[in-house]
């Protein structure tokens, strides 16, 4: 009798230990039961803001789960990505963060507090933001073919707005100026807006500023669009060449991308990501995105990891070599 019960026993205990091996898959099936935080290292209203609202709208449907967006603005973005990196690798905290305090900032600012190639999981490569180089209409020139021959003719007598030191518009001039052997002043603002009215008004010679920020101004024939700074042209304005037509290996972008703290499950990467795909093929979520930031992205996470290595890589040579400090 004491055999059988203690049988009855083993069996039972055999019986809990199978349901609970069993219960680590049916929870991490359940992924996600309860909101996600969608962070945004910036104030409300501006392209990042708006980007991560259309998307948590569209994923928190596809995943049955409300996503809030959360905005944490301070340090030039890096404050939202160091909460990021230190919240529970659960999936349910994400960062939509950009080029600039990821890839840039690191290598402008060693203490910042974290290194983007080891302290965060890459997701989602959701847009990549070009430049448009525009002058006023009345500098003598035509094209980019001329602007160069010109600023070699006439050293340190251009000059180009950005939104300031160290954002990847200046270091887009700084590229272009190292790869086509040029001497163009830099002048860098404290935002965006005056940068173009600055050109509009001749204080500046010229700018690299977002296709949304220029393109009324070129309507209006107040600005003239002579490269774009991606790889290739793009879809808003595909009569204005890739500055690397002009000038070979001439590539640098912004971009936004989508990250989760370091140590986040593969598998639930893995699935934002796919969601993140599938969202951003919609036609006209694709054509907002064209019109206002930059075009949509597809990359998959190891896709996106490897980008992001390299980016990393490029930014700091180029920052290194130029010698740009976060001193004026």
């Amino acid at each position: 009798m004491f055999c059988l019960h203690k049988l009855y026993r083993l069996a039972a205990s055999a019986l809990t230990a199978t349901l609970l091996l069993g219960a680590a898959p049916l929870a991490h099936a359940a992924w996600p039961d309860h909101p996600i935080k969608l962070v945004v290292p910036f104030s409300a209203g501006g392209g990042v803001d708006q980007t991560a609202r259309e998307l948590a709208q569209r994923l928190g449907q596809r995943l049955g789960q409300p996503i809030v967006v959360e905005n944490k603005p301070g340090a030039g973005g890096a404050l939202g990505v160091r909460y990021l990196i230190t919240s529970p690798p659960d999936g349910y905290t994400f960062v939509l963060a950009t080029a600039g305090e990821v890839a840039i900032t690191p290598s402008l600012n060693p203490q910042i507090g974290y290194d983007p190639l080891k302290d965060l999981s890459p997701v989602a490569l959701v847009v990549r933001a070009p430049n448009v180089l525009v002058v006023h209409p009345d500098v003598p020139v035509k094209n980019l073919t001329e602007l160069i021959a010109y600023a070699r003719q006439n050293p340190n007598s251009l000059s180009y707005s950005t939104s300031g030191i160290g954002t990847a518009q200046h270091l887009a001039g700084e590229l272009l100026g190292k790869l086509a052997n040029v001497q163009i002043q830099h002048i860098p603002y404290k935002g965006s807006s005056q940068q173009v009215l600055d050109v509009i008004a001749k204080r500046v010679t010229m700018t690299y500023a977002s296709p949304a920020a220029v393109k009324p101004f070129m309507d209006k024939g107040q600005l003239k669009a002579l490269g774009v700074t991606t790889e290739k042209r793009i879809s808003t304005f595909p009569e204005v060449p890739a500055i690397g037509e002009v000038v070979p290996g001439y590539q640098l972008e912004s971009w936004f991308g989508l990250f989760a703290p370091p140590h986040t499950d593969p598998k639930i990467v893995s699935r934002v990501n796919e969601e993140i795909v599938k969202i951003l093929q919609d036609p006209a979520l694709a054509a907002t995105l064209r019109a206002t930031v930059g075009e949509p992205s597809y990359e998959t996470p190891e896709a996106f990891s490897k980008f992001l290595d390299a980016d990393v890589k490029k930014f700091a040579k180029l920052i290194s070599d130029s010698h740009i400090t976060l001193q004026p």
